[in-house]
Order: C-alpha cells, then sequence, then structure tokens
C-alpha cells in the first residue's frame, strides 16, 4: 500500500489472462438474466447512444467568458468491432467541444491500440483531445508507451499523473490526467503538487472515488471519471445492483461538491453485453462563469 492511500501496481497482465473478481462476476450476470426477462430493450440498448448536457458554474472563469466546453466519453471497450465507438466520438465532433476526454477502458483487444485509431481520427477537429488510463489497459497490457504513442500519433495526449495546460478563447486550461488508481500507479497529491493558481483546472481519473482522495486545499474545478458504466442494469426505484469497485456511491451524473464530479455511463459494456434502464452516454459538460448559468 502506498503512502497516498493507493494500492500498489497489481501485476500486468497479459493478453485476457487476468482474474474477473467471482462475486461481481455473477452479481452482474444475475443482474443481466433478470434485465434480459424484462424484454429485448436489455439487448438492444447498447447501442442507443444519448446525448446528455450539464451546465456547472465554475468560480474560476471570468464572468466575460463564453466558458469551456467539454465532451466525456469512457469504457469503450473496443473488441474487434469499433463501430460504435467511432459513433460516439463522431458525435463529439459534432458537439464541437473545446476539450474531449477519453476517461479510460478504451480496448479490450490485448495488443491493439490500433483499433483506437479511428476512434481518434473522428476527434481531429476537436483543439484538445486527452486520455487516461483504465482497469483494462493493465488487464490487457494496452497501457504506455504503446497507448501513448497511438494518442499522440492522432494528435491527442494520453496523461499518466501528467498535466498538459492549453488555452480556451485566452483563458488557461490545466487538465490533469491520473494513473488508474487500483491496477496503475495513480498519484493525485504527486500530479497536483505543481498546479497553477490561475485559470480553470479539470481531473480527469478512471474510477470516480479519486474525488474523495483529493488534498485538501486542491484548486481542481470539476473531476471527470467513468468506469461505472451507470451500474449497466439499473432497475426503477432500486437503481444498480452492481457496481464496479472504485465507484463507492457514485456511479452517474453530476455529483456537487467541492469540486463537483462528473460520471459518465461510459460507451461501452463489461463482462455482458447488456444494458437496462441505462443508455451509453456522450456528456457534454459546459463549465461557465457563475453569473453566466
Amino acid at each position: 500500500m502506498k503512502e497516498n492511500g493507493v494500492p500498489e501496481r497489481a501485476p500486468q497482465a497479459s493478453g485476457q489472462d487476468f482474474i474477473v473478481n467471482r462475486r461481481d462476476f455473477f452479481g452482474l450476470a444475475a443482474a443481466s438474466a433478470v434485465a434480459a426477462s424484462l424484454g429485448l430493450d436489455a439487448l438492444l440498448e447498447p447501442g442507443w447512444l444519448e446525448v446528455t448536457n450539464t451546465k456547472v458554474a465554475t468560480p474560476s472563469i471570468p464572468s466575460d467568458h463564453k466558458g469551456i466546453r467539454l465532451a466525456l466519453i469512457a469504457d469503450l471497450h473496443i473488441n474487434d468491432d469499433v463501430e460504435k465507438a467511432v459513433r460516439a466520438a463522431r458525435i463529439v465532433d459534432e458537439q464541437r467541444p473545446d476539450i474531449a476526454v477519453l476517461a479510460g477502458d478504451h480496448l479490450e483487444v490485448a495488443g491493439r491500440t490500433d483499433l483506437l485509431v479511428p476512434v481518434l481520427e473522428e476527434l481531429r477537429n476537436v483543439p484538445a483531445v486527452v486520455g487516461v488510463h483504465g482497469n483494462w489497459e493493465y488487464w490487457t497490457g494496452n497501457c504506455s508507451p504503446s497507448l501513448a504513442r497511438t494518442f499522440s500519433d492522432q494528435g491527442a495526449r494520453l496523461l499518466a499523473n501528467e498535466s498538459w495546460s492549453i488555452e480556451v478563447d485566452g483563458h488557461p486550461v490545466t487538465v490533469y490526467g491520473i494513473d488508474d488508481l487500483f491496477w496503475g500507479a495513480g498519484d493525485i497529491a504527486g500530479t497536483l503538487a505543481s498546479s497553477p493558481t490561475s485559470g480553470t483546472s479539470v481531473m480527469v481519473c478512471h474510477e470516480p472515488l479519486a474525488r474523495d482522495r483529493l488534498p485538501l486545499g486542491n484548486n481542481v474545478d470539476i473531476v471527470l471519471a467513468g468506469h461505472s458504466h451507470g451500474g449497466q442494469v439499473n432497475f426503477p426505484f432500486i437503481g444498480p445492483i452492481w457496481l464496479p469497485e472504485g465507484c463507492g456511491p457514485y456511479y452517474t451524473g453530476l455529483y456537487p461538491g467541492d469540486p463537483p464530479l462528473y460520471v459518465t455511463r461510459g460507451i461501452g459494456t463489461s463482462l455482458l453485453p447488456v444494458r437496462f434502464n441505462c443508455r451509453p452516454e456522450v456528456s457534454i459538460i459546459e463549465l461557465g462563469p457563475v453569473i453566466g448559468l
């Protein structure tokens, strides 16, 4: 266990040679069986991409600034079929964001970072495209440097405990990308140690629990995460009956706080190809001045 409370990196797996927690698998399998029994929607819903729009008042943005438009996608879980991930990226491009964020779990096929290329190609017109590692990058071995090179070749940046500073209409924005907290070497405190004192700061981490591990006195304006799949199978009045480790109580949408946290439902599926009452999501988050929202 590291001093910051993050587990040490687990041994990297090769290909599909990783162990899935049996409790998690059977929990999701049971939920999926019930969802499938409720109708065909559970099998069709994984293909029904939905665009959500969320506005967040951000004190660091000047009152005369137009704001910062973020597009967040996560959990592409690309295998040999990349079509849905490409559709999601095309939707992101159509939304004309200032920054596009890919919050981990990009691939399920070992040694095939090339499958991400057509997705990143769709994002070529976005001024800034950033990504982070998720647990599946470590499970399949599709992590840096090969994944970082794939991002770089397409004009994007993969951040692993790193930051990238850009400007949006003259306003400085710093994006902090945290490595996967449970299978990688996520270092939130170290990554934020040299954070600027002005401008807007966005922190991206695959797991939502990253917000709870922020050090006191941080100047992060919003945390973006995925990992939960929105629960993937949600029952009315009950919600998800299974969530992967690292979500805590956060699994979908905006969670107010200091800083606020947005958790996207993701694009793909994990373990079983079903969704119920939980459509895949392209998340558009508009950061604006307090008086402008």
